[in-house]
Parts: C-alpha cells; structure tokens; sequence
C-alpha cells in the first residue's frame, strides 16, 4: 500500500486568452497515485486540444500501463502516432503538440514519463532536483558545452522545444525512476511556472507550508508579483 500522499494544485490561464495547460491527477483502486501535467502547443485555439487530448488518453492508459523503460516508452510513442492521426483527421489541427511529464507514485517508487520542458523536480531537506531535463534548444547546446550557465539564462531561443508530442520531429521520451520517502515534495509544472520560480524558491515554499494547498497559494501569491507571461499550472505532492 502507498504512504499517505498529500497533494494541490492550480491551473492559470495568465494573460492568454485560452489555457493550453492541462493537468490531471488520480488514485488507482489499489492505493497507487497519478498525476500528469501537458502544456499544448499550436495556437489558434489547438494547443489545448492537444494536451486535453493527451491527459484524457493517459487517464484510460496508465493505470494499467507497463512501467519499465521500455513500456513507458512505448506508451508515449502510442500517445504520439494518436495524436498524429488526430492531426490527419481534421487538418486545421496539424500544428499541434504538447509536452507532457506525468507519473505514478507506487510503494516509495515514482516512475515516469517525460516530453518537452515541463518538469519534474523533488524536493528532500535542504536539497531539490529536477528529475525531467528540457528538451529545448538551449538546453541541448548547455549540455554540450556550447553555452555557459550564464550564457544559457539568456540565450535568445531558450524555448524552442526539440521534443513534442504530436511533432513533426520523432518525440524524446524521457522516463523516471526515484524512490521517495516521507517528506518528499514533488513539483510538476509547465513552464510558466519555472520561468519565474526558481527550484530553490519552490523548495523554500515548501519547507514553511504545512501541507500541499499552502504551498500552491505561496507560488500563486508569488507569480501574481512576477506577472505571468503565459498559462501556468503546478502539481505539489507532499510524501
């Protein structure tokens, strides 16, 4: 059975006129906990087709899904070529794509599933890490060595996504393993979140909250400050 878990969250649309952000969270009837984040890409009303599409599909799929790397792997790839043909079906739907970072919490193992720029990070005593890398440009020339830190904080085309579900280009798929203990905190956001709240930031909110709601009203007070740019949810898990 699963420790008992304790979680929040929040959806914002921000200063865009349509929420492409989805998320989505549930118990399986044996105790084990899902949760999933998307960020829809395409505009023109067609980004949040895509990432409603993808969470209500992962929904039906996960609960019963393969967790090795390999089954997880294959889901996303199942998730891709259905979106894709979605696509074909209705053609004014061609450009759009979604990331999506979802996982299930399972006797004191997470494992999960990773496309795009949302996140995945843990926070544990005085440390947090991410457990999902960006799938952007930037990052990709960072790790290289082509950027410096410095450099990659404001290099220009940040954002340009490599990796999307629905993409013309072959998705990444990226999975998680981590085993968690009491007082763990999970976030996972999209990316109008961690453009304005460093890791470190979330970590701290979480240390002084009591419980997951807290925490999500201390990041929303926090970007209501910081002005969003863009639709932006999160997802506390208190272990």
């Amino acid at each position: 059975m699963l420790m008992s878990l304790r979680l929040a969250s929040l959806s914002e649309v921000g200063p865009r006129k349509i929420n492409e952000d989805r998320l989505d969270f549930w118990e399986s009837d044996d105790g084990d906990l899902f949760v999933a984040v998307a960020d829809g890409l395409g505009g023109m009303g067609s980004g949040d087709i895509a990432s409603e599409f993808i969470i209500r599909r992962l929904r039906t799929e996960f609960s019963s899904a393969d967790f090795s790397d390999a089954g997880l792997r294959s889901l996303g790839q199942t998730l891709h070529m259905e979106l894709i043909k979605l696509q074909q079906e209705r053609p004014s739907l061609d450009k759009m794509a979604t990331t999506l970072s979802a996982g299930r919490f399972s006797n004191g193992r997470f494992r999960g599933l990773h496309c795009g720029d949302s996140r995945i990070a843990v926070a544990r005593g005085d440390g947090v890490i991410r457990l999902t890398t960006d799938q952007t440009e930037g990052q990709r020339l960072y790790e290289a060595g082509k950027l410096t830190k410095q450099e990659y904080r404001h290099y220009p085309r940040n954002h340009i996504l490599e990796s999307a579900l629905g993409a013309e280009k072959q998705p990444i798929f990226q999975t998680v393993d981590f085993d968690f203990i009491r007082g763990d905190k999970f976030y996972f956001s999209t990316d109008g979140v961690h453009d304005h709240v460093k890791l470190q930031e979330l970590r701290n909110i979480g240390r002084r909250s009591n419980d997951p709601e807290e925490a999500i009203v201390a990041v929303k007070d926090l970007m209501t400050k910081r002005k969003p740019t863009d639709n932006y949810s999160l997802v506390v898990v208190f272990t």
